[in-house]
């Protein structure tokens, strides 16, 4: 519903601008190093925090409560804490982590739009086939924006700069696995949840 996507939407603008006012008053007394890349993370992450309220008004998608949230949760952990807050830099791991619950997510996503589709008359198998390969998709797409960002203004978001060959390829293979695993767990969860809600139907026909 629109007011359920309306509350979720301001609630995360209200926790995005306590984390900006937080992290301008810790750059004040020296805590924090001044970037403008994080005050443009910041608009980027409340233009995320909308997206899907905008994207209800439209196209009147009514998204299960569990994607909302899980979606808004997947933004500010990977914008706010990730790219704000560091934690790509504090641990290593964290990315990895990042791209395989984005696997998860954008199944459970595909899922949703594609089964409130009036136009949709897939198989099972044919459905389940479809949020996986649009998971993929979208981590490829990722992958391709950090190649782009990296030519153009010469950062290191892959993490290839000093390295060659395999050792430089890593970053990216392992993000794109990453995605591939939540992916096929995201699909797998789908399909048990499916055969349930079937079992369910038959039943109480």
């Amino acid at each position: 519903m629109i007011k359920r996507n309306l509350l979720a939407s301001v609630i995360c603008t209200i926790i995005g601008t306590l984390n900006a006012v937080l992290y301008m008053i810790l750059v004040n007394v020296g805590v924090m190093q001044f970037s403008i890349m994080s005050y443009l993370f910041f608009i980027g992450y409340l233009a995320c925090v909308w997206l899907p309220f905008v994207v209800d008004i439209f196209t009147k998608s009514d998204f299960d409560t569990a994607v909302i949230v899980a979606y808004q949760i997947f933004v500010f952990v990977s914008v706010v804490l990730g790219s704000i807050w560091r934690m790509y830099d504090i641990w290593a791991g964290y990315d990895f982590v990042i791209h395989f619950a984005s696997g998860i997510l954008v199944t459970f996503i595909a899922h949703s739009v594609l089964e409130r589709s009036k136009n949709n008359k897939q198989s099972q198998s044919w459905h389940i086939f479809t949020i996986f390969a649009m998971a993929v998709m979208v981590g490829a797409l990722w992958e391709i924006w950090e190649f782009c960002w990296d030519g153009i203004l010469g950062y290191n978001a892959q993490q290839h700069i000093g390295l060659v060959g395999r050792a430089a390829l890593m970053d990216t293979m392992l993000d794109l696995i990453c995605d591939t695993i939540g992916a096929m767990i995201g699909c797998i969860i789908t399909a048990i949840r499916m055969n349930i809600e079937n079992k369910r139907t038959h039943k109480t026909m």
